[in-house]
């Protein structure tokens, strides 16, 4: 069988597994807008006034080793629970909390800066998401469907084994031009905005 035909039956017979991880991302992202939305002033301009000095002193090599060092430890963790047979539920969670950062922290933005926080937010904050976040639907979704092997207790395990580590790295492959983008491009754009904030205050 040609190997896009495989790749296309593989999705195709989990498409269940892949659509629980992406409704589990889209509820963390709403929750996370939610919370932010329910922020009371004080805290939120608490927050407001960390962000910016925060953003102010980072430097781009700053922001990339810390967004280096989340996402490999994220990478582990999804990889370790894909190994696990009560792996699914625990995916979903990671994946939801994954979708509510990202939720908490354009719904913060926009909420405490109006347009600057908007603008904050499409090109400082969605830009690398845009390419990291997919990258953890899918490392959820191949943990689910290996958790799911290991349940059945398949003959080739080993061979399963192997092919979903192998997925896992080139799935972090990916995510490390994420982290490289968010380091260096993102981190400038977003300091500009805040830049913008400081300058109106």
């Amino acid at each position: 069988m040609p190997k896009e035909k495989r790749v296309i039956n593989y999705f195709a017979k989990n498409q269940t597994v892949f659509t629980a991880s992406s409704a589990a991302l889209a509820i963390g992202v709403a929750a996370g807008a939610f919370m932010a939305a329910r922020l009371s002033g004080d805290e939120a301009a608490s927050l407001a006034a960390d962000i910016i000095q925060s953003v102010g002193n980072a430097s781009g090599t700053t922001s990339f080793s810390k967004s280096l060092l989340q996402n490999s430890q994220s990478v582990l963790l999804f990889w370790v629970l894909g190994m696990s047979v009560v792996g699914a539920p625990l995916l979903l969670a990671a994946i939801g909390v994954k979708g509510y950062a990202v939720g908490y922290t354009v719904g913060f933005l926009v909420r405490s800066f109006g347009l600057t926080g908007f603008l904050a937010s499409a090109s400082g904050v969605l830009p690398h998401n845009l390419l990291i976040v997919p990258c953890y639907v899918f490392l959820a979704g191949f943990g689910i469907c290996f958790s799911k092997t290991l349940l059945k207790g398949g003959r080739d395990t080993k061979g399963q084994f192997t092919a979903y580590t192998l997925k896992a790295v080139l799935i972090f492959a990916v995510i490390l031009s994420g982290s490289v983008f968010e380091g260096y491009i993102s981190s400038g754009l977003m300091k500009n905005a805040m830049s913008i904030v400081i300058n109106q205050g």
